[in-house]
């Protein structure tokens, strides 16, 4: 990928990695990117459930610090997340996707590691990823 040409909106990960070892980007801009995607276009697809912006701000806070030092703690360091709703996050609604568990919330998390998260997508029924499909066609 030509450095000049690095778009958030379709750089794979590692190419996202990359802009943010070349400080072409923040972890701090690159997250608020990723909010204002969501704001587009989660409302239709509705595949984020649950957002912790805090969370993902004070990460990538300290993403951006350990960068300016020179410090990576892995291939994705300050790369945003998402983690399917089936996983448990502490605080967060973990349901695998049935309606009876809605007010369940995950009391530890089993997913480590330091990438700013930013929410939970949800496990699609295959109906629903008919529905998803076309509701991507329609933007």
């Amino acid at each position: 990928m030509n450095s000049s040409a690095f778009d958030p909106a379709f750089a794979t990960a590692a190419e996202t990695a990359d802009a943010l070892r070349r400080k072409q980007i923040s972890a701090s801009e690159l997250l608020s990117h990723t909010f204002e995607r969501i704001d587009r276009f989660n409302p239709k697809l509705n595949a984020i459930i649950w957002e912790d912006r805090e969370g993902a701000v004070a990460r990538a806070k300290q993403a951006d610090e350990a960068l300016a030092k020179g410090s990576v703690s892995g291939a994705l360091h300050g790369v945003p997340v998402t983690i399917k709703e089936s996983f448990a996050y502490r605080g967060s609604a973990n349901t695998w996707g049935l309606p009876s568990l809605v007010d369940t919330r995950s009391p530890q998390t089993a997913v480590r590691g330091r990438a700013p998260r930013v929410g939970r997508s949800h496990r699609r029924r295959k109906d629903q990823r008919a529905g998803h499909a076309r509701r991507l066609a329609e933007l």
